[in-house]
């Protein structure tokens, strides 16, 4: 009877060891996926193989073969123009020492230069290689030995390599079998030699004298006839063998064989008997796929977790349960399937549980969003969601209890908005239309005690509450509601307004109320933020001070709405604003009076707009937002942001749903359900990776290797050369951290350009530069998973920008060496020139001086000369006065003459011309009076005449 009761002991306790490994395992992991909606080729994966710079290469069957980057694929296949592959039916891939990708399809094999990406032919000089990449193959593997394994339809070859990367050696094993769909290789041993799946049997290969040489591992592994042998994996000192008729566990020291089968009635066996691959993650965990999802191993229990489409947590759901092959980098699991593309297990930062509602579980938490939360003093757990009513969850339970307004808890409506607690163990809970409800907390059976609301008062509009708060010193509760603050006074059982001015009644949208170590009120409203002191109370009212505007920046003018409040262990007041970030409220020297330091998206806040602040026990913040939750270090004001890659049910979080238990565990409601997170700092590290450089763009068009900037793929190139001639260019890089948290970020600096780090978003992993003057330059890039960039490695990449040749140095020196050249001619020319000029001058001198010197002797001549002609013309002169002199006195005596001449000519002018005048008069009257013709003619020509002698006269 004791034996029986120890064996049920002993089943139970598996029972619960495997409960508990199976909901430790996948609760770990979120999943994601990348289809052909993100880029991949297509949806049918085969194989995921990791190079050795990092990439990801993605064979499929039908679209060739992929490079991922974390972010984007470049893709291989029959219609490049360059690198065009023997096939779009891609098998496998792999790396040979010499970073050359071997590339294994059903139309051949195709070695790709990893470095310039142009497919080549390893150098032979027996000339086999290149009709052997000829031939349909089936895998390649290199093993310990740096040596390919080539598996085709015909033959295994094994080819090694001598140091300069030509062909050392060929050996190969005829298969008997014909066709096969794919063969197992792996160097189990790790000293070269292979284990392979022949026909039924495990073989040992080893080659001699380019013959490869098959050895049976042990008469154990002999398996039934028809059996295909799919893969291999070693872990630890067993060997994991994947076959088409289940998964054997072979353990190498003791020679023993172990079978896994699939069975209808053992949930936890394996989940199909096809195994199609396996792999080890980095903690020692087996995982094996197969068509019928993958299967993780339990090591305690010996029995199997299921990951596949069928999973409640869609979180951990597969698209699709066709596994072909699965690939383990560091913490990350990789499932390429065959109709979902990949499927990406990645560790959760968070430790979390999320509580969402489930249609077929009537125990699990009411639908729509958790819109309040409170924990007792019992551990319970109170709830209130968005029309779904309330829900409580014992301690140590997982079910939850629904108080509604149907059932017979008699909630008064079933939006519960706001919960706290009295002294008298009452639970009060607000509702979002139909007021308070007062439950009793030691007997949660019982129905809603005591209804508050507006029919029961109706001077007080209390429907809409938004807050609830206890005051222990004066034994009040204080209601928020939609349209003005009130409390309730226990004692009296009555409403009253708390302020004198009435200014309660105006406040509206009142949310979040607290009260601090001063015994102050903090409530938040859509204006601002109300501070009121508890600590004295005048004929029932209490003093308050109203903060309308921005906390930071009352100046602005900006109307401040606050969200939420918490109270941290060294008495810190922490304020969530609806727009602003948060806020830290320092005390200033005068009583009463704050200072408020805002922390925002620019400080690495997820979001502005927060829904609820809790402290947990290492003292680090967690602020719930309108899309996303931040963590945040007050000691060095550093941010860690999730979001539903975390595992988080939903990246929008409501109003007033934050709570911490007394276990330190942390409550936050969302649109979608309640997350419970276990804070754990050692898994919020931030992950720091090495920079590659993915891609250059130069003028808008993407450079390939082999063109005049590239000389092979940029990821291998320290140094790249653009002609100033390119106005433009940009650089892509990635960290190949396929983890692709969205809180990422990279900063980059061109030195000689950028004078501070340009920080960036993952979806913004590039740097582009316009207009660079000619010189050396230095990229430099680094990466976090957060905006932490301390110790973060710094990659590097050169970018020389060539000059035009006339600005070249080169080209400047020649031309200063002309142009020296030429002064220094003109310099001499101008040196023989003016010597020249000074030989002539110098003759031109003295020729000059010896005519200067004759013409100053004609000149003195002269001058002699000139003196006796000027003493003759003085002479002269003096002969010419006295004439002179003597023709003055002459010209005065004939003016005299003439003047007397002149009196005489006019006296006798006058006696002519009176004589004249009396003559013309009466010839003028006989002319007139007279008839006869004759007479008339004589007088005419008296008349005439006297007129001449008349104007002679006068002249």
């Amino acid at each position: 009877m004791k034996k029986h009761y120890i064996l049920w002991g002993m089943f139970l306790f598996a029972c619960v060891c495997h409960v508990t490994a199976q909901s430790n395992s996948l609760l770990r992991y979120n999943i994601s996926y990348l289809t052909m909606q993100n880029g991949l080729p297509h949806n049918f994966v085969d194989d995921i193989y990791k190079d050795s710079q990092g990439f990801l290469w993605i064979s499929t069957a039908g679209g060739g073969l992929a490079r991922y980057d974390g972010y984007e694929f470049v893709n291989f296949n029959t219609s490049n123009t360059k690198g065009k592959l023997r096939s779009n039916f891609i098998q496998n891939v792999c790396e040979d020492a010499h970073k050359r990708l071997w590339i294994v399809s059903e139309g051949g094999t195709s070695v790709l230069d990893l470095a310039s990406r142009n497919l080549i032919i390893p150098t032979d000089e027996k000339g086999l290689i290149n009709e052997i990449l000829k031939k349909p193959s089936i895998k390649v593997y290199k093993d310990s030995q740096n040596a390919i394994w080539l598996c085709c339809t015909d033959y295994i070859y094994k080819i090694s390599f001598q140091t300069d990367s030509s062909v050392k050696e060929i050996a190969k094993l005829k298969l008997n079998v014909q066709p096969i769909p794919s063969i197992a290789l792996c160097d189990v041993d790790e000293d070269g030699s292979i284990w392979v799946g022949l026909e039924n049997k495990v073989c040992k290969l080893t080659a001699h004298n380019s013959v490869i040489v098959p050895q049976l591992v042990s008469p154990k592994l002999i398996f039934d006839k028809g059996t295909f042998i799919s893969v291999f994996k070693l872990k630890e000192n067993e060997v994991w063998i994947g076959s088409d008729k289940g998964l054997y566990r072979y353990n190498k020291t003791g020679n023993m064989v172990k079978h896994y089968t699939y069975s209808s009635t053992n949930t936890y066996s394996i989940s199909q008997n096809y195994i199609s691959d396996m792999a080890v993650t980095t903690d020692k965990q087996l995982i094996v796929t197969t068509l019928r999802g993958a299967n993780i191993y339990n090591p305690i229990t010996d029995t199997f977790e299921h990951l596949n489409q069928e999973n409640n947590d869609n979180t951990t759901r597969m698209n699709s349960n066709f596994v072909n092959c699965v690939f383990v980098d560091k913490n990350i699991v990789w499932f390429g399937t065959e109709t979902g593309g990949l499927n990406k297990l990645t560790p959760r930062r968070l430790s979390l549980r999320n509580y969402v509602y489930d249609k077929d579980d009537l125990n699990s938490i009411s639908r729509n969003p958790v819109n309040a939360i409170y924990e007792d003093k019992k551990g319970t757990l109170w709830v209130g969601t968005v029309e779904g009513g309330l829900n409580r969850k014992s301690k140590g339970e997982n079910r939850f209890h629904h108080y509604t307004a149907e059932s017979s808890y008699r909630l008064s409506h079933n939006s519960v908005s706001a919960i706290a607690a009295d002294n008298q163990n009452r639970l009060w809970v607000g509702t979002w239309g139909l007021g308070i409800n007062l439950l009793d907390i030691n007997n949660t059976n019982r129905p809603v005690i005591q209804y508050l609301n507006s029919d029961t008062h109706p001077n007080f509009p209390i429907n809409f509450i938004g807050s609830l708060c206890y005051d222990t010193r004066n034994n009040l509760m204080w209601i928020g509601s939609n349209h003005g603050l009130y409390y309730y006074d226990l004692k009296s059982e009555t409403f009253k307004s708390p302020f004198k001015d009435q200014a309660g009644e105006k406040i509206h949208g009142c949310i979040g109320a607290i009260i601090d170590k001063e015994n102050q009120l903090w409530i938040g409203c859509l204006e601002g933020l109300y501070i009121v002191d508890l600590n004295k109370r005048e004929n029932g009212f209490f003093k308050y001070k109203h903060i309308t505007y921005k906390l930071d920046d009352p100046a602005s003018g900006l109307n401040e709405k606050i969200t939420c409040f918490y109270l941290a262990k060294d008495g810190t007041m922490w304020i969530g604003s609806n727009g602003y970030g948060f806020y830290k409220a320092q005390k200033t020297s005068i009583r009463g009076q704050y200072k408020f330091k805002a922390f925002t998206t620019s400080e690495g806040l997820v979001n502005n707009s927060i829904r609820g602040i809790l402290e947990d026990n290492y003292g680090w913040l967690w602020i719930s937002s309108n899309n996303g939750l931040s963590c945040f270090n007050p000691a060095n004001e550093h941010f860690i942001n999730y979001n539903s890659q975390d595992g988080l049910i939903c990246d929008q979080f409501y109003w007033n749903a934050y709570c911490k238990s007394k276990t330190g565990d942390l409550y936050f409601g969302s649109l979608n359900g309640l997350s419970v997170i276990s804070p754990n700092h050692s898994e919020s590290k931030s992950s720091l990776a090495n920079v590659i450089f993915t891609k250059l763009k130069v003028g808008n068009e993407e450079v390939i290797p082999g063109s005049d900037y590239l000389d092979q793929d940029i990821s291998l190139c320290k140094e790249i050369r653009i002609h100033e001639k390119e106005k433009s260019f940009s650089i892509e890089f990635s960290s190949l951290n396929f983890d692709q948290q969205a809180t990422a970020v990279y900063s980059y600096r061109l030195l000689g350009f950028d004078e501070d780090w340009v920080e960036v978003s993952a979806d913004r992993r590039f740097a582009s530069y316009t207009n660079l003057q000619p010189g050396t330059y230095t990229l430099q890039v680094m990466y976090s998973s957060d905006k932490s960039m301390t110790n973060a490695p710094v990659s590097e990449l050169t970018i020389i920008i060539k000059p035009y040749f006339y600005k070249t140095t080169w080209f400047i020196f020649l031309v200063v060496l002309f142009i020296g050249t030429a002064v220094y001619q003109f310099y001499l020319w101008r040196i023989r020139t003016l010597k020249r000029q000074k030989e002539i001058l110098h003759r031109k001198v003295e020729q000059r001086t010896r005519e200067l010197e004759s013409q100053k002797e004609v000149l003195e001549i002269q001058t002699a000369e000139l003196s006796r002609q000027n003493n003759l013309l003085i002479q002269q002169n003096e002969k010419i006065t006295k004439q002179k002199t003597q023709l003055l006195r002459m010209s005065k005596k004939v003016q005299e003459l003439t003047l007397d001449k002149l009196s005489f000519f006019t006296n006798i002018t006058h006696e002519f011309r009176t004589p004249i005048t009396l003559i013309i008069g009466p010839i003028e009257r006989a002319l007139k009076l007279s008839s006869n013709p004759q007479v008339i003619e004589q007088l005419n020509f008296v008349e005439r005449n006297s007129k001449y002698l008349l104007s002679l006269v006068n002249q």
